[in-house]
């Protein structure tokens, strides 16, 4: 309903545009990588050390990395904006001789499995490939992002390793950032990390990025990102977000 609105009203979202179309703070090589880990846009902002770790061990196992935009917030904002995303990103996978995308991002990975001609599979999968994942025994009080609140795709490939998983926040619709709502109905927006802050968890896990960022910056306490936790990281949501982005942008890539 929202995008056949949003055709028949179109708006211009310069700034998205000029942000996203390229994104601002890719990081891509022509490095030959038969798999490639596609980080996104808010992983590498609010989960830097993460990042670096698993750049490091993937590195090391001939996977290169993509920082970039999926294409999914201009899909959003207006269908015809993705045309360019979709063309840049089938180029650069074509010219990496990519086959299968490693995707870091539960919105990545639900949006571009249909629309991309390499494989798709989940970071955690990979984990599991390498022998990197570890189990999560402590009580996981779990927010599911919204492309996981039906199929649960991702999280069942990695459900065996959380060992005592609660569902705590069943009433929470949205971590607060879905749909635009921030800048249209800030007081929903607002409302819903509230509620989750309020419950009073000892923990509160997700594998979003963007998720966990947003609970942090609205006070929740002990956010923990499921990729971080399995690696042994344990990073909590870094809030230095463009400081983060921009170190991750001039990355340098080992010449191994």
């Amino acid at each position: 309903i929202a995008l056949n609105l949003r055709d028949l009203a179109p708006k211009p979202f310069r700034y998205l545009n000029f942000q996203k179309s390229p994104y601002l703070f890719a990081n891509n090589s022509p490095k030959q990588s038969r798999e490639l880990v596609f980080f996104g846009c808010n992983f590498t902002g609010y989960y830097p050390k993460t990042t670096r770790k698993i750049i490091e061990i993937f590195g090391e196992a001939g996977i290169d990395f993509s920082i970039d935009c999926c294409g999914k917030p201009l899909y959003e904002a207006h269908r015809g904006y993705f045309d360019e995303t979709k063309k840049h990103l089938d180029e650069l996978f074509a010219a990496k001789g990519v086959e299968t995308l490693i995707c870091a991002c539960p919105n990545c990975y639900h949006f571009l499995k249909d629309k991309v001609s390499v494989k798709i599979k989940t970071l955690y999968e990979k984990y599991e490939e390498l022998g990197l994942a570890a189990d999560i025994e402590e009580e996981a009080h779990m927010f599911f992002p919204c492309p996981e609140r039906n199929g649960r795709e991702i999280f069942n490939t990695m459900a065996h390793r959380i060992k005592n998983k609660k569902e705590s926040f069943k009433d929470v619709n949205c971590c607060g950032l879905g749909g635009l709502a921030r800048g249209e109905e800030p007081e929903i927006a607002k409302q819903y990390p509230i509620t989750v802050r309020n419950k009073n968890t000892p923990n509160i896990y997700t594998y979003c990025a963007t998720c966990a960022g947003n609970f942090a910056k609205n006070g929740c306490k002990n956010v923990k990102h499921v990729a971080s936790y399995m690696l042994g990281v344990n990073e909590s949501p870094n809030l230095s977000y463009l400081k983060n982005v921009l170190g991750l942008k001039f990355y340098k890539r080992s010449r191994k």
